[in-house]
């Protein structure tokens, strides 16, 4: 090969690793145009358990059950009874005559046994459930909420990478189009860098696709119209408890848990109710009577006799379903312990795994760049760099998922405890 040659085969050289060494560290750009809405995890977690259709719903749960403790307080509404028995149309003698009989009898219920009381105690535990059960829900949509926004992170990191390789190879095709006009290779080796080439952009292409689809689910999680991008930047980490503080933190205001509890102690006012229900209703009224021209007054007493029905039937029932709510508790509680172990065992499997993969993805680097010297240089074969790029390749893809899986490990762990606030920057 003449000095001039080699001189220009050089530069060509330092021109394209230059631009592989660029690739590898800089992300892909993304398109200015479209003015996404870029969002954290944290800012992802805040906007769809304030916003999703779930949580909304089960707010206005909270409101409805807040009306039914108003009618458990309201007292039972009298009653007017008016009669006439004899009156005399036919002479004219409805206001004076003296065979007239009418009369009113004003009745007050009167509820025995604490039915009120029971009523009101029933209906505001009711209203506690559904407090609980916002709490429940957003806890549950933010394992949602995390989990689409993962998944879109997932797809970003596979479209840098796709644009990354794809940069890589073209860098490689213009070097050994310039090779070929040199002849210092073959017009094959050139067609096998540009079928390199042309495979990357059709991973490029795909990945763009997955892309699209999954922060378009993720915006119909968020309840949002806007386009959303995630922040691959995202540094959102956070260090679990020790198991035991974490397992009593869960039993003790995870809020399904919560949610068991509350269900045990309305089983009890239900009970407490039904029983109130089995005391015999009473009324009392006040009589008036105009018999003949002579005014009568009385008072009366009605009482129900529970010669039969007590209420048996209800009664029982509410003692089954307070041996089911007890008997759910308990195997919440055997489920909880498992859950959160499992989580445990997760979170730690996928850190020692990501810690792994930056090793491998450093090394594979290394020998990727080499390996590029190396062919450009002359010293070795088209294969051996196409090994190179592959193995680069799956190392970064590696990364990607490994990263990917510990943060959504991390994300369980986190609503497997309970307790969300690390994940937001809401209080409750």
């Amino acid at each position: 090969m003449k000095s001039g040659a080699v001189f220009h085969a050089t530069m060509a050289f330092v021109a394209a690793f230059t631009l592989v060494v660029s690739a590898l560290r800089a992300p892909a750009a993304a398109d200015p145009s479209a003015a996404p809405r870029i969002v954290t995890l944290r800012q992802a977690l805040e906007i769809a358990t304030s916003k999703n259709p779930q949580v909304r719903q089960q707010q206005f749960a909270v409101s409805a059950s807040a009306g039914d403790s108003v009618t458990a307080a309201l007292h039972p509404n009298p009653q007017l009874q008016l009669n006439g028995d004899a009156l005399d149309f036919e002479n004219n003698q409805f206001v004076n005559g003296q065979t007239k009989q009418y009369g009113a009898s004003l009745a007050i219920p009167l509820e025995l046994g604490g039915k009120r009381a029971r009523r009101i105690a029933s209906a505001s535990l009711s209203v506690d459930s559904n407090v609980i059960a916002v709490h429940e829900t957003r806890r549950q949509v933010a394992l949602q909420a995390a989990g689409a926004w993962l998944d879109a992170l997932s797809a970003r990191l596979a479209l840098d990478l796709a644009a990354k390789a794809k940069i890589i190879a073209d860098s490689t095709v213009r070097v050994n189009e310039f090779r070929l006009e040199r002849q210092d290779i073959s017009a094959t080796e050139l067609t096998r860098t540009k079928i390199s080439a042309q495979q990357y952009d059709l991973q490029l292409a795909d990945a763009e696709r997955q892309v699209a689809s999954s922060e378009r689910a993720l915006a119909t999680l968020l309840n949002i119209t806007d386009s959303v991008e995630v922040n691959e930047s995202d540094d959102w980490a956070w260090t679990p408890p020790p198991f035991d503080s974490a397992l009593a933190f869960a039993e003790s205001q995870r809020s399904d848990a919560r949610l068991s509890r509350a269900a045990i102690a309305a089983a009890d006012a239900g009970i407490a109710l039904q029983k109130a229900n089995a005391a015999p209703g009473m009324s009392i009224s006040g009589d008036y009577m105009m018999s003949q021209g002579v005014p009568l007054y009385g008072v009366s007493l009605d009482v129900e006799l529970p010669l039969f029905s007590r209420n048996q039937g209800e009664i029982r029932k509410a003692y089954v379903q307070k041996d089911l709510a007890v008997f759910s508790d308990s195997a919440l509680r055997i489920q909880l312990r498992n859950e959160l172990t499992a989580a445990f065992n997760e979170y730690e499997t996928k850190k020692a795994s990501l810690d792994k993969s930056r090793t491998i993805i450093e090394m594979s680097e290394q020998v990727l760049n080499t390996v590029e010297y190396s062919y450009r240089s002359g010293n070795t074969t088209i294969l051996d760099l196409f090994d190179a790029q592959n193995t680069w390749y799956g190392a970064r893809q590696s990364y990607n998922e490994a990263l990917v899986d510990f943060k959504r490990a991390a994300v369980q762990l986190c609503i497997a405890i309970g307790d969300i606030r690390p994940m937001t920057n809401n209080p409750q």
